[in-house]
């Protein structure tokens, strides 16, 4: 405090007093106003702030100033008076104590032990030279604290986690630095503040990324976990979930698989053991699919879609689909004593497989979004699954896909066929096993 209040009266600190009168100034040419400053005699104006306090600009740590023990100077002085004035010519001495009992000690940027009278010594320096410290306003801090958090806010909505996070960084290095430029140029600006503020809101802005992606995986899970096995939709989510949400042209090998003359067998069940029979049919065609990693697009009635090579690359996918299928028959002939003694219909199905290029991505609008394929060969495969009752096989190919699988099974060429919807015949195969 460069001047403090006693009963009405005003009083200078000694580094006030001692340079108002190594500048001429009369006590009544000291002027003081409250927040803004100390004025000596027109010459000096010392800075305040809103609590009438004044910035020490310490020059360095303890004893940057030198000391010189008492019994030194009287020493001198009564042994050499001439050489003690030399010494102290053009000098400004302050005499204190400093033992350390006296409790006369603070704290400054440099050191944890600083005794008062340095203290004294460095205000009297910064009033003599005019080199004071300005404390910004702390409307500038506010200010500050917002430009950041905003910044911050940006970063962490616009950019991907690790460029966000290096900006925040950045940010506090680039912050810190232009305040040591400012004070190095008489100007303290608030440091705390603003890095508290840069670090709580990078780590909130991080806290809220990580709900969002994972509230992102969790609609990920949720939309696919009635289509693809969950090891299948761990791969998806870990490269790339937002791949779920755009169309894109794949080769993908598509599957139907429908239970033959189904109408006419349900006619003898009663409705619960005809929804039983449905039920145990797509638990083992649903099984075969999940196992060899299918995704399955919907059921219709008594059939069933599914498709392989998306949601991720699988190289594989046609000899994949075509597995399904045979494990699908070989499930169907093993459980016929099961559903005998269940009082059920002997069960056959048909089973239509095609390969080639389609548009996969979500289909639909708001609540009512579907993964689906859509393209010239999900419509082979349909008709190819219908063809199988009028051919007599229960594993029906394309000529596409009978070019990827063909070392790997047991089947033969039906020739070409006229397939409805096509204006050209297709090639058709059947596949009866597995090599």
């Amino acid at each position: 405090f460069p001047v403090l209040e006693h009963e009405h009266r005003l009083y200078p600190s000694l580094s006030v007093a001692a340079a108002a009168g190594l500048l001429g100034a009369q006590p009544e040419e000291v002027i003081v106003w409250p927040g803004e400053y100390v004025g000596l005699n027109e010459q000096r104006r010392i800075p305040l702030d809103r609590m009438g306090r004044t910035l020490v600009n310490f020059a360095g740590g303890a004893e940057t100033y030198p000391y010189i023990p008492v019994r030194e100077v009287l020493t001198m002085g009564a042994s050499a008076p001439e050489l003690a004035r030399e010494r102290f010519e053009d000098m400004i001495v302050l005499v204190a104590v400093t033992a350390p009992g006296l409790y006369d000690l603070r704290a400054s940027p440099f050191d944890a032990v600083y005794y008062g009278v340095e203290t004294q010594a460095n205000a009297l320096a910064n009033i003599l030279d005019g080199r004071f410290l300005r404390h910004a306003p702390g409307e500038s801090c506010i200010l500050i604290v917002l430009l950041l958090a905003a910044a911050v806010y940006v970063a962490m909505t616009r950019l991907r986690p690790t460029p966000a996070v290096a900006s925040g960084v950045g940010l506090l290095i680039a912050y810190n630095w232009l305040a040591g430029w400012f004070f190095e140029r008489g100007l303290a600006i608030d440091v705390a503040a603003p890095s508290l503020a840069l670090i709580v809101a990078t780590g909130a802005g991080l806290t809220l990324r990580l709900v969002g992606e994972e509230r992102k995986t969790e609609r990920v899970w949720g939309a696919l976990s009635r289509f693809v096995p969950p090891g299948v939709i761990e791969r998806v989510v870990a490269e790339d979930p937002q791949a779920l949400l755009r169309g894109q042209r794949r080769d993908v090998t598509v599957l139907f698989a429908d239970i033959r003359n189904f109408t006419a067998k349900s006619e003898a069940l009663s409705p619960e053991q005809t929804v039983d029979l449905l039920n145990r049919f797509f638990y083992l065609v649903h099984e075969a699919i999940w196992e060899l990693e299918g995704t399955l697009d919907k059921y219709m009635g008594d059939g069933l879609m599914a498709f392989w090579n998306s949601p991720l690359d699988q190289p594989d996918h046609a000899l994949l689909a075509v597995r399904a299928a045979v494990h699908i028959q070989r499930r169907i002939r093993h459980n016929q004593d099961e559903w005998a003694f269940l009082g059920m219909p002997e069960l056959e199905a048909g089973i239509g497989i095609s390969t080639g290029e389609a548009v996969v991505g979500y289909v639909g609008t708001g609540e009512r979004m579907q993964y689906t394929a859509i393209g010239v060969h999900v419509n082979l495969a349909a008709r190819l699954e219908t063809m199988t009752r009028e051919m007599h096989s229960p594993i029906l190919v394309s000529a596409s896909t009978w070019e990827q699988i063909r070392d790997a099974v047991e089947g033969r060429p039906l020739g070409p066929v006229n397939v409805r919807g096509f204006s050209d015949t297709v090639e058709v195969y059947e596949v009866t096993e597995l090599q």
